[in-house]
């Protein structure tokens, strides 16, 4: 929706009056009003609006029963809006209805000037709509606020990919609040939107903060946490962490004075409580609440909670706020559909009314539409990204790495290798789920390692998040790396010599090389990159020549060692991250274990390997292994693959021989998720119960997928979870017939002849 604007600027009369000036579409105009009522329940949160765990340290109990803060509203819109100041305001509402444009209510004034900081505390968010309800649950008459403060407007010019970070503190020794589900939630309102680019930050401190928009800056910063405003120096301020979690206080001036950067971010969403509010009385500085301090300190738009805020209300805002700016709304309709949402979310209360819109700019944000015969060709990774990241812990040392050669290097390609199993993939998901980098995962159990797969996606990700303008792809797009290079060099010419844009591209041993010339380099990867240009790339550790590529840029390669100090460090975080499994817990009692000596032994079994603990701690928890000691559980990934087959094998031979081998060899054979009457056909077992507790024993080695299938229904199918299995399974003698007795019987099901 586009806005025209009605300003109300406000200034001292004298004796507890102020003169307005209307700016408006139906022309100018001069007003004057004194604030009504009593306002110091306004220091207390609104009747109704903190039910349940709210955002705040310490729970605000003195509010007054009496106090109602929507006649007080009313009153005010009586004591504003008379006179020639209503008439314009009526006149406007009908110029703009008329043009289909909405009408943003502007209040604005200096609240460093005599009288004017009071104005902050006045109920303008519930300001009823004279033709009903309440002018800020609509997105045609937003309300925002306009300090004027010594600083020039000038709106940062935004570079694609539009990119936000979230900035998550949770410390100890204050409640805990649900971040997780907010974080979900705010991933799910962008993950429809290809030209926006996701970070988060969890335990921020402000140095981490400074640090991660330094190294990539933001177009909007997103804070969820607690707020408090502290009456002994009459400074709001939010509750970082620090390295050990611990509560780290920040105020609004600090904060700003950390957020003084070469690119600062253009909004900054504050969801934690009293972050709006300014100071409480006559005499203080009315630039110390954290949202007015970030306004005097040269940010443009700030969306802040007066009050208390529930945790429920402050997810549900931050949803919807999310969604509809994904959605192309500018920052005065998303607030006002966050508003809506924290309505719905309890219509009996006034939550809707917390938040708090400071805006000194007109489109701070521009989220560009991207063709969707370009979105069309980005393979969504998703789902992947978020079962990879799972329990996800440490690998600072790699990332440090990788920062230091792009650092150190104009361009060049940083190799990631290990053995299967220690975490290459999970590695990239980071990557992707934090700083919302171009990638590419190689999957050959899902069928996904073309080379047509990689340029396609990998080419309409930088088209959509660099806003290079291309409206589809070229049909020699697939062919080779000609188009790809064509995307790289024009990205480089935009970039700063500082700055760097990273393609992240995983499992390159597993990538297809099918219609590729014997000297060209897998995916078509390019032999020299642009200027600012990193290509990030994992793959098993196997010697040089397993890996055909010819590089004439910087390189450098990494190995990621089962044994290093950093890999096992990593390990052992992973391992007590765990115990809090209940499963584990009632292990550890049963077996009078230690938790120091099971996380021990457990890092020593492991072998440094990620994909280990992925199979046998769930096992542990789930009663698995409840009648063996710790010393007999397996070492090592390959040990535990052979006693899980030995374990299955032993349970009855003949049954073993007749279904349970053939349905794990029809799973080995095909290379996507297939439902359950297919791995029937596929296996040659009558009974579909036989397959399902196969699919059952081998759970753990499994994804199982839920697809749409005919007339809304849900159907599961299965595959593969990790290569390494699939390798442990070609390795084995006793089923090299059974693997191609496998192979013949599905192409002869697929050529319907069985």
């Amino acid at each position: 929706m586009d806005y025209q604007d009605f300003t109300l600027g406000l200034e001292p009369a004298g004796e507890g009056a102020y003169r307005i000036r209307v700016s408006s579409p139906a022309g100018e105009g001069s007003g004057l009003f004194r604030p009504p009522g009593d306002r110091t329940h306004l220091d207390n949160g609104l009747p109704g609006a903190a039910s349940g765990q709210t955002r705040e340290v310490i729970q605000e109990s003195s509010q007054l029963a009496a106090a109602d803060p929507e006649a007080e509203a009313r009153d005010l819109f009586r004591s504003v809006f008379q006179g020639q100041v209503l008439a314009l305001f009526l006149q406007s509402l009908g110029l703009v209805r008329g043009s289909g444009q909405g009408l943003s209510i502007r209040l604005r004034f200096d609240p460093s000037a005599p009288g004017l900081a009071a104005l902050g505390t006045l109920p303008w968010e519930l300001l009823p709509d004279p033709r009903g309800g309440f002018l800020g649950l609509d997105r045609s008459t937003p309300i925002v606020r306009y300090l004027e403060v010594d600083r020039p407007v000038v709106p940062s010019p935004l570079e694609g990919p539009l990119r936000v970070l979230v900035a998550m503190a949770n410390p100890q020794g204050v409640a805990k609040l649900d971040l997780d589900k907010e974080r979900l939630q705010i991933e799910e309102s962008w993950a429809k939107e290809p030209g926006v680019d996701v970070g988060f930050l969890p335990r921020a401190s402000v140095e981490t903060l400074r640090n991660a928009l330094l190294d990539r800056p933001a177009h909007v910063l997103h804070f969820m946490g607690h707020g408090t405003f502290d009456a002994h120096s009459a400074e709001g301020k939010l509750l970082f962490e620090t390295p050990e979690g611990a509560v780290q206080p920040v105020s609004g001036r600090d904060l700003a004075l950390h957020l003084q950067l070469p690119r600062p971010p253009a909004l900054v969403v504050l969801n934690a409580c009293h972050t709006a509010r300014p100071a409480p009385g006559a005499g203080l500085d009315p630039f110390s609440g954290v949202a007015t301090a970030l306004v005097k300190g040269g940010l443009l738009a700030v969306v802040a909670m007066q009050h208390a805020i529930p945790d429920a209300a402050a997810i549900a805002f931050s949803r919807a706020l999310y969604g509809r700016m994904a959605a192309g709304d500018d920052v005065e309709a998303a607030v006002t559909e966050g508003r809506l949402a924290v309505h719905r979310n309890d219509s009996r209360s006034l939550e809707w009314a917390l938040p708090v819109t400071f805006l000194r700019a007109e489109r701070v944000l521009d989220v560009q539409k991207v063709p969707h015969q370009i979105t069309e060709q980005i393979r969504d990774f998703s789902g992947y990204v978020q079962e990879k990241t799972e329990g996800f812990v440490g690998r600072k040392f790699v990332f440090e790495a990788i920062h230091q050669f792009a650092s150190a290097n104009p361009r060049g390609y940083f190799f990631v290798r290990g053995d299967p199993g220690i975490g290459k993939t999970s590695l990239l998901a980071a990557m992707v789920k934090n700083e919302g980098h171009a990638h590419h995962f190689n999957i050959r159990t899902r069928n996904i390692a073309g080379t047509a797969d990689f340029l396609r996606s990998v080419c309409a990700q930088l088209i959509t998040r660099h806003r290079l303008g291309f409206s589809s792809l070229p049909p020699d797009a697939t062919r080779d790396s000609g188009f790809l290079m064509t995307l790289l060099d024009q990205i480089s010419k935009r970039l700063r010599e500082d700055q760097r844009v990273f393609v992240l591209v995983d499992a390159l041993d597993e990538a297809d090389r099918a219609g590729l010339a014997s000297r060209a380099n897998t995916l078509c990867l390019p032999e020299i990159l642009p200027a600012g240009i990193v290509f990030v790339v994992t793959s098993r550790r196997e010697s040089e020549t397993e890996l055909p590529l010819r590089i004439h840029c910087q390189q450098k390669t990494l190995y990621l060692e089962h044994g290093s100090r950093d890999n096992l460090a990593d390990v052992e975080e992973f391992v007590r991250n765990q115990l809090t499994l209940p499963g584990i817990q009632v292990y550890l009692r049963v077996k009078a274990l230690p938790e120091a000596a099971f996380v021990e032994q457990m890092v020593e079994k492991s072998e440094g390997n990620f994909m280990y603990l992925h199979h046998v701690i769930p096992e542990i928890a789930n009663g698995s292994y409840a009648e063996r000691p710790l010393e007999e559980i397996p070492q090592g990934l390959e040990s535990y693959y052979q006693d899980h087959w030995n374990r299955i094998k032993a349970q009855d031979g003949e049954a073993w021989l007749r279904y349970k081998l053939p349905v794990i060899m029809a799973l080995t054979v095909v290379s996507e998720p297939v439902p359950l009457d297919a791995v029937q056909r596929f296996a040659g077992v009558d009974d579909p119960l036989r397959v399902l507790s196969v699919l059952k024993d081998w759970q753990a080695f499994l994804h199982e997928e839920t697809f749409a299938g005919d007339g809304g229904t849900k159907e599961k199918r299965y595959r593969l979870y990790h290569l390494s299995f699939l390798d442990f399974l070609k390795k084995k003698d006793e089923v090299e017939v059974s693997f191609r007795g496998a192979h013949e019987r599905i192409l002869r099901v697929l050529a319907g002849l069985s």
